[in-house]
């Protein structure tokens, strides 16, 4: 219940926000290029920051076992899903064109626009240290895994893991688990300033999904029947199932939540952006990302039931 009730008190606060975003685009405060710009100030400023800030914790032998334990479940849960998803397609008959999107977006969450925000909300802060082992091993496979995916029978190299390597998100997961590992701290005033950086993290993020939604037609996005299917499985299907498996065997909560709750989040936002660069259906990805964020306001609250 405890759960529950600051997963709706989360949501109503984020959905301001969210709501902030859409009104902005509505009234052309924020076009197509300032997203961009924005979108990229999340992801190479304002979320390494928040990384970074995560891992500046004294380290303990438990934070550590932990963040093992994340590491190892979230990279078996999204290889798992990307079968998983092919499944589905096969099951329900998805269009060919709409395989890859279906795939993808069953497999990776957004665990940076959305997740990090609402488990920094629901669980605080030391629950974000696991959202950021979590946040490693997505970059991964998204950025490996997630482009072939999207290729599909296309081929061509991607150069993802080298390209990933050198994004500012793992460059500072690493140099941050390195001074985690060493209980390493940075000194007060520059520390203050990475951390008013990271304060921006969590209403950024939320406004950029507003903004995105508002390129939607949302009308069009509910009509697509097929599409709830997806969200079902992706939303509830694989976090409840996911739940019930690992709940026996791990005793922190917090990284079990984590691990339940970042497999509950919508779409990953990338999944637009690498329909267009690898050849998937843009239209396809544009209204998954749009029904399963909007769907995730009411079931992450039904997720919260199970703990």
């Amino acid at each position: 219940m405890i759960f529950l009730l600051s997963a709706l008190s989360s949501l109503i606060t984020l959905s301001v926000l969210i709501a902030a975003g859409y009104a902005a685009v509505k009234t052309k405060l924020i076009d197509g290029h300032s997203l961009t710009g924005l979108s990229n100030l999340l992801i190479k400023i304002t979320l390494p920051a928040t990384i970074f800030m995560t891992l500046q914790t004294p380290f303990s032998a438990d934070l550590l076992g932990g963040a093992a334990v994340v590491l190892a479940v979230s990279t078996a849960v999204q290889v798992v899903c990307i079968g998983f998803g092919y499944l589905v397609c096969k099951m329900f008959k998805v269009k060919k064109k709409q395989i890859s999107v279906w795939v993808f977006s069953m497999a990776f969450a957004n665990v940076g626009f959305m997740g990090f925000p609402f488990i920094h909300e629901v669980l605080g802060i030391e629950a974000r240290f696991f959202a950021s082992v979590y946040n490693v091993t997505f970059n991964l496979l998204a950025c490996s895994a997630g482009v072939l995916i999207m290729r599909g029978r296309k081929g061509g190299r991607s150069g993802g893991i080298l390209k990933t390597l050198s994004e500012p998100v793992f460059v500072v997961s690493a140099a941050g688990t390195v001074m985690f590992l060493f209980s390493l701290r940075l000194p007060g005033l520059l520390e203050k300033g990475i951390d008013l950086l990271s304060a921006m993290t969590s209403p950024l993020a939320m406004i950029i999904i507003g903004a995105i939604l508002a390129q939607n037609r949302l009308l069009s996005v509910f009509t697509e029947r097929k599409l709830y299917l997806l969200a079902f499985f992706k939303l509830l299907f694989v976090p409840a199932v996911l739940f019930f498996i690992i709940n026996p065997f791990i005793a922190d909560r917090n990284v079990l939540a984590v691990l339940v709750y970042l497999s509950a989040m919508p779409a990953a936002a990338i999944v637009g952006v690498f329909s267009i660069k690898y050849g998937g259906d843009r239209e396809t990805a544009s209204k998954v990302l749009a029904l399963t964020t909007v769907l995730s306001v009411v079931t992450l609250p039904l997720i919260s039931l199970l703990f």
